[in-house]
């Protein structure tokens, strides 16, 4: 009886591959805070949700504030966004879901072997929102392009693979670094009007 509990657990967690576990510690209360001279980002796991095939996931509560940080030297009043999104291992995938009624919409945040080279793309075709487009598009790319050491408010982290993700049809892209048993410490937004980057201030892994 004792044994039937035990792997029912291990069935339901969504946690995953070590390799690719210990680069996005995930655990209720773990938070990232990044600033930038626009502004700063607050990343939190804060529960446990099901996507519609009834799977569990870890909840992430995204929270970014602008003008903030230059507050002191422009009388602009900050504003904040919140927004939530759902995480799960899938065999060796961390994926993201921005939708839980669709287990079909998602990108990958990593991807086991974590090595420079490796890379991933998520077919439209497979998806809630392009699935009927009866062509193979891809909803989102990724690669891992580099390791390197990152320099940050909260510290200096070494050996961080760059990752590189660009969504379909589109040429902004979102670049990131990961840490092990830290998760991501610097981030890049690239998009037409330019480019904003986040660095870790403060953070809390279990």
């Amino acid at each position: 009886m004792v044994l039937s509990v035990v792997l029912l657990q291990c069935q339901k967690s969504p946690t995953g591959p070590q390799s690719v576990k210990n680069f996005y510690p995930l655990d209720i209360g773990n938070f990232w805070l990044y600033s930038s001279a626009w502004g700063e980002v607050r990343v939190e796991i804060i529960g446990y949700d099901h996507l519609s095939e009834r799977s569990l996931v870890f909840v992430k509560r995204k929270i970014t504030s602008s003008g903030s940080t230059l507050q002191n030297y422009f009388p602009l009043r900050g504003s904040a966004d919140t927004t939530f999104s759902y995480l799960q291992f899938i065999g060796d995938e961390l994926r993201e879901y921005t939708n839980k009624k669709c287990n079909l919409d998602y990108k990958i945040i990593l991807k086991s072997p974590l090595q420079v080279g490796t890379e991933w793309h998520v077919l439209a075709e497979s998806s809630c929102v392009y699935g009927k487009l009866g062509r193979p598009l891809y909803v989102d790319n990724g690669w891992v392009v580099a390791i390197e050491n990152i320099a940050t408010p909260a510290g200096i982290f070494n050996d961080c693979f760059e990752i590189v993700s660009v969504p379909l049809a589109s040429d902004t892209r979102d670049i990131y670094w990961f840490a092990s048993y830290v998760g991501i410490v610097k981030l890049e937004n690239v998009r037409f009007a330019g480019s904003r980057t986040y660095t870790l201030k403060e953070y809390r892994v279990r």
